[in-house]
């Protein structure tokens, strides 16, 4: 137990509400992060005051957390508004009720200071990348706006890298923050080594038709865990001509007990168990789609042992490329070398040792 939940949980005091989760800010933490706030806020807010706040260290994370609370609710009637903008957010805040919103901390604060945003009805804060926040010189503006958030607001942080700056606004913003590490690597060991492919999500497709193109899979899984993703794959297949007959070709929510050629993890997996269920039946390629952010923890989840994917004919045109350049550094260093040989020679640096009395320069 961490000395912080010995003090939350010490005679006469009560459990801290608030929490730091371990981690980089990438799409699986921050469903960590907001799974519990998410479920608090069903219930629609009223226009202009949400019940969550995601504060995120960019405008593109601001939207990223703004569809991962899309799919954690899986109700398209709560509203969920990211703000890229502050003078149309002010607007779109206002047209209807509202359950969560993100945006960065400068961007809600002006909300805030306008008029704009309401936080009287707020239940939960979620801060994703605290030390990205920080780091940006954003701590100023999260302040003031946590202190505008009522003081029985929940807050979640998550936190990759701990330095001063962060220990001290933990202590002043989420006092006696229960430390929680969501990721650790599975008890199971993997049954193969996975591999991945960083693509954006919207280049999944073209990676599915490079994987089927270079390997010919004559079994395929592709697991996808909600049901967009599936029918996002199901439309992927039907455009390569590829039927899912739910024997050589299946899209499943969860890994199947068979050995197939190939199973292609469409999105990162969620938890370690996840990705030991998903290579439990050794399949001869275990391919995981990963988001650029998303690699950091996905090794962590694979213990270190998961390699890039690099398809045979790139591979060896890249090790043609490494011979070659061998080749020629090796050319070019005997030429160094024999010039290198004649100037000291021309010095009498070299002499035939074949007759003392000959002495002439050898090359």
């Amino acid at each position: 137990m961490s000395e912080q939940d010995r003090e939350g949980t010490s005679s006469g005091a009560t459990r801290s509400q608030h929490v730091v989760l371990q981690g980089p800010a990438d799409m699986r933490m921050m469903m960590a992060a907001m799974r519990s706030g998410v479920e608090r806020s069903r219930t629609q807010g009223a226009p202009a005051a949400p019940t969550m706040l995601v504060i995120t260290p960019t405008v593109e994370q601001a939207q990223a957390a703004a569809d991962v609370a899309r799919t954690l609710l899986g109700d398209s009637g709560t509203r969920v508004v990211p703000v890229s903008g502050v003078a149309r957010a002010r607007r779109v805040l206002g047209a209807a009720p509202v359950s969560i919103v993100t945006g960065t901390a400068a961007d809600l604060l002006q909300l805030r200071r306008d008029a704009a945003l309401d936080l009287e009805g707020l239940q939960t804060v979620a801060i994703i990348g605290l030390d990205d926040v920080l780091a940006a010189h954003g701590a100023d503006a999260l302040q003031a706006l946590l202190g505008d958030a009522p003081s029985e607001v929940s807050r979640v942080a998550t936190l990759d890298t701990d330095h001063d700056g962060t220990e001290a606004f933990l202590d002043a913003q989420l006092h006696r923050a229960r430390r929680l590490t969501p990721v650790t690597p599975a008890d199971s060991p993997l049954a193969v080594a996975p591999q991945y492919i960083l693509t954006p999500a919207a280049g999944r497709r073209d990676v599915l038709r490079l994987l089927l193109d270079e390997l010919d899979p004559p079994s395929l899984v592709i697991v996808a865990g909600t049901a967009e993703a599936q029918a996002e794959v199901a439309d992927a297949l039907e455009r390569l001509g590829v039927p899912v007959d739910g024997t050589a070709v299946q899209v499943v929510a969860q890994p199947t007990a068979e050995h197939v050629a190939l199973t292609v993890l469409w999105e990162s997996p969620a938890t370690a168990d996840a990705l030991v269920a998903a290579v439990a039946m050794r399949p001869v390629h275990a391919i995981a789609l990963l988001l650029p952010e998303e690699l950091p923890a996905f090794q962590r989840l694979a213990g270190g042992v998961a390699t890039v994917w690099t398809p045979v004919a790139r591979k060896i045109a890249a090790e043609d490329r490494v011979a070659e350049c061998c080749a020629r550094h090796a050319v070019e260093w005997r030429g160094e070398r024999q010039r290198a040989r004649a100037a000291r020679a021309a010095a009498g640096s070299f002499r035939c040792r074949g007759n003392r009395l000959c002495g002439a320069a050898v090359v």
